[in-house]
């Protein structure tokens, strides 16, 4: 469904061309049978609602002229003129166009909403899984250290040694990963540029499930897989 919306997006103006035709074509057939005037006035308003929900403001004051114009042409005495004499013809041009104002800036504050939404959400996801990254090293050189403390004068030379570096290999693990989160960071911001190189996918995403190593998770791949652009330094 998602991605019907963005393909309506993209091609708003064809997109409120068909809305509106398929509301007039209702409203000519409603209106020959039994709907009256402001029955057929109502679902013209509807497409233009609609039109302003999908698309952007330019579309939807299109929508609302192309409405207000079938509106006059097809249902109001004379009929198949675009004489505008009566007031009522006016008022109703007026309407079309305050509801397709009204209609596509609600339909936008809605939508950056949504977009503030997903992002707060995307930002939380990626908060849990840094903090899980940044907390499993930091456990494993408190545990060592503590160890290290404990029981130093009880251990050999070269299991000291080997505790130490323990420490410091997770001291590097843990240092890298928050240069990632500062790069990512200014790179959110636009403060920090750098060149990629094209890669394939099937190795980054090899590489994501050995970091994750979650039995449940499993990988199914249809190929060809696209190749992307990414920068090898913050894949390590």
């Amino acid at each position: 469904m998602q991605r019907v919306f963005k393909a309506l997006e993209k091609y708003h103006y064809l997109a409120a061309l068909l809305i509106m035709l398929l509301a007039l074509l209702v409203s000519l057939l409603l209106g020959n049978w039994f709907l009256p005037p402001l029955g057929v006035l109502l679902i013209l308003q509807l497409g233009v609602g609609v039109v302003a929900f999908i698309g952007q403001r330019a579309s939807a004051i299109l929508a609302g002229v192309f409405g207000a114009v079938a509106f006059n042409y097809f249902f109001t005495e004379p009929r198949y003129t675009l004489h505008m004499h009566e007031v009522e013809d006016t008022v109703s041009m007026l309407v079309f166009l305050v509801i397709a104002l009204l209609t596509s800036q609600l339909a936008m504050l809605y939508r950056r909403q949504q977009a503030e939404l997903q992002h707060t959400r995307l930002r939380s996801s990626i908060l849990l899984s840094v903090s899980h990254d940044l907390r499993t090293p930091l456990a494993s050189i408190i545990g060592t250290l503590s160890t290290l403390q404990a029981y130093r004068e009880r251990l050999p030379a070269a299991e000291q040694d080997e505790l130490i570096n323990g420490a410091l290999e997770e001291s590097h693990r843990l240092h890298h990963y928050i240069e990632n989160v500062l790069q990512a960071t200014k790179i959110q911001h636009g403060a920090m540029n750098f060149t990629t190189t094209i890669q394939p996918l099937m190795p980054i995403v090899q590489h994501v499930l050995k970091r994750v190593n979650n039995p449940r998770v499993r990988l199914d791949v249809l190929p060809p897989l696209p190749e992307v652009k990414v920068r090898e330094s913050l894949l390590a």
